[in-house]
C-alpha cells in the first residue's frame, strides 16, 4: 500500500520495520482496549530482524508438505515432526523447539554447540534427569510473565487474584531457579570435559553418580 502511493524508490527493509513496528503498535493496543490492561513503560523488548544469515528460511508450502508441525491429512500436530520430537517440559520450550523446526539455525558453531550439550546428556543421564524433573516443576511462564509486564485499569476481584498467582508464580520460580542453575553448572563441567576431548568417568570425576549411558 505504502509503495504504490509514495514517490520514488523506498527502501525495502525500511517498508518491512515500518509494517512490523505498526502490526505490533496495533496488537498491543488491541490487548489494551480489549482486556483493561495496560503495559507499563519500558515493559517490553522488540527485537526485528530481517534476513537472518543464520537461519533457514522455509516458505509455508514446504512447512506443510514436510508435516514439520501438524499433519497434511489430518491436521494433527502429534503426527508431525513436531509431534514426534516434543518432548518438552515448558511452553516456552515448545514454542522455541516449534521455531527452530520452522526456522533451522545454519550457523555451525552453533549448531556443534548444541550436539556437544546433547552429548553431555547422553553421557550423564542423571544430570538429564536432574534438570527435566526441575523444568517439569516451573510454574507457566507466560502467565507470569503476562503478570509482570501488565498492570490493570481497575482493581477487581479478578485483577486481585491474577495479581496474587502472579506472585505465587514468581516465589515459585525463585525457588527452582538456583536448583536448575546448579545442575547447568554440572553439565558444564561435562562438556568441558567433551571440548578438551577427555573421556568423562562419572566415578572419578563425581559429576555422574550413574556413569554414562
Amino acid at each position: 500500500m505504502l509503495q504504490s502511493v509514495l514517490i520514488g524508490d523506498v527502501d525495502n527493509d525500511l517498508i518491512a520495520k515500518y509494517t512490523v513496528l505498526a502490526g505490533a503498535f496495533c496488537l498491543l493496543r488491541y490487548i489494551e482496549n480489549s482486556s483493561g490492561y495496560t503495559f507499563p513503560p519500558h515493559s517490553i523488548r522488540m527485537d526485528y530482524q530481517s534476513g537472518s544469515k543464520t537461519r533457514m528460511s522455509i516458505d509455508r508450502k514446504s512447512v506443510v508438505n514436510l508435516e514439520l508441525v501438524s499433519n497434511r491429512r489430518t491436521g494433527n500436530k502429534h503426527d508431525s515432526l513436531f509431534g514426534v520430537m516434543n518432548n518438552t517440559k515448558t511452553t516456552v520450550g515448545a514454542a522455541l523447539l516449534r521455531k527452530n523446526l520452522l526456522n533451522p539455525c545454519t550457523d555451525i558453531t552453533t549448531i556443534n554447540l548444541r550436539l556437544s550439550v546433547v552429548e553431555s546428556f547422553l553421557r550423564c543421564s542423571r544430570i538429564y534427569a536432574d534438570i527435566a524433573a526441575l523444568l517439569a516443576k516451573f510454574p507457566e511462564f507466560e502467565r507470569m510473565l503476562s503478570g509482570l509486564v501488565t498492570k490493570p485499569r481497575t482493581i477487581t476481584v479478578k485483577t486481585a487474584r491474577v495479581g496474587i498467582d502472579t506472585l505465587i508464580y514468581l516465589k515459585s520460580t525463585l525457588r527452582i531457579a538456583p536448583l536448575l542453575a546448579e545442575s547447568l553448572l554440572n553439565l558444564m563441567g561435562v562438556y568441558k570435559d567433551i571440548m578438551n576431548d577427555e573421556k568423562v568417568d562419572g566415578d572419578s570425576n563425581g559429576r555422574c553418580g550413574d556413569g554414562a549411558l
